[in-house]
C-alpha cells in the first residue's frame, strides 16, 4: 500500500525537491502552495514521470484555508502518513529598520503556518496505519546570528523549538523532526543576494562570499536537503525523533 506525503511551500526549490524524491519513493504525493500555478505545474511534471501527484492550493498563515486544504487531501488519499512543512518566507534588511508587519509575517507563514498544518493534520495522520512521520524545515539561520534577515533566524528557532515540543506530545503515534538547510543554492538565494546587494550588505554575508567560508566549500543542491527529509520521512528512521539534522556543509561546525 503506498503512502501519501503532503508537502507545503512545493513550489519552492527545496519544497519541490522534496515533491520529487517522496514522489520517486512511491508516495502519492499532495503538493500545495499558496501559488496555485506553481503548485498545479509542479503536480503535472510529477504524473508525467509516473508519480501519483495532486495539486492543492494552500495558504498556511490562514487557519480555514489549512482546514478545507487538510479535508481536501483526506477525499483525495483517504489517509496521511507523512506531512512536510516546508513553506516559508524571508525577509532582509538593516537591524533597526525592520516593520512590525514584516515581523509578524515571518512568524505567522514559518511557525504558525507549521503549527496549523500540523495541527489540522493530526487526525488523518493518527489513522494512518503505521506510525507517521512529520518533517519541518527549520533553518541554520535558526542558530547563528544573523543581524541582516532577523526575523527569519528567529523564526526558524521557533520552528526547531515547535518540532521539539510536538515530538514530545505526539510520540510514539507519530514521530516529528526537523531539518536545518546551511547555504543551499536555487531561487531563494538568488532573492537573498539581490536584496543584500540592495541594502549595501559585505561581501561576506552574500552567497559567494558564505560558500567561501564553508568547509565543504559549496553550497548545497535542493536534492541534498530532499534526502535528508526523505531519510526523517520514511522507516528508516524509526528511532528518531525531536532531533533537528544539520544539512549544511559544515557551517555549525565551524561556528
Amino acid at each position: 500500500m503506498s503512502e501519501a506525503a503532503l508537502i507545503t511551500g512545493a513550489a519552492g526549490d527545496i519544497g519541490a525537491a522534496t515533491a520529487r524524491r517522496l514522489g520517486e519513493s512511491g508516495s502519492h504525493v499532495v503538493v500545495s502552495d499558496l501559488d496555485r500555478g506553481a503548485a498545479e505545474a509542479l503536480a503535472g511534471e510529477l504524473r508525467a514521470s509516473g508519480v501519483t501527484a495532486t495539486a492543492l492550493p494552500l495558504d498556511v498563515a490562514d487557519e480555514e484555508s489549512v482546514a478545507s486544504g487538510i479535508a481536501r487531501v483526506r477525499e483525495r488519499t483517504g489517509s496521511l502518513d507523512v506531512l512536510v512543512n516546508a513553506a516559508g518566507v524571508v525577509v532582509v534588511g538593516e537591524f533597526d529598520r525592520f516593520t512590525r508587519d514584516e515581523w509578524l509575517r515571518v512568524y505567522e507563514v514559518n511557525v504558525y503556518g507549521s503549527y496549523l498544518c500540523l495541527k489540522h493534520a493530526l487526525p488523518l495522520l493518527r489513522e494512518a496505519g503505521r506510525q507517521a512521520r512529520v518533517v519541518n524545515v527549520a533553518s541554520g539561520a535558526g542558530k547563528r546570528p544573523g543581524p541582516l534577515i532577523t526575523p527569519y533566524g528567529c523564526a526558524k528557532a521557533a520552528v526547531i523549538s515547535l518540532t521539539r515540543s510536538a515530538a514530545a506530545a505526539l510520540a510514539p503515534d507519530i514521530r516529528v523532526n526537523c531539518v536545518s538547510p546551511g547555504i543551499v543554492e536555487g531561487e531563494m538565494w538568488e532573492r537573498l543576494d539581490s536584496r543584500l546587494e540592495q541594502i549595501g550588505a559585505p561581501p561576506s554575508a552574500r552567497y559567494a562570499g558564505r560558500v567561501r567560508s564553508l568547509p565543504l566549500a559549496r553550497g548545497g543542491s535542493p536534492d541534498e536537503v530532499a534526502e535528508a527529509i526523505a531519510f526523517l520521512a520514511s522507516p528508516a528512521s524509526s528511532y528518531v525523533v525531536g532531533e533537528d539534522l544539520n544539512v549544511d556543509g559544515g557551517q555549525l561546525m565551524q561556528s
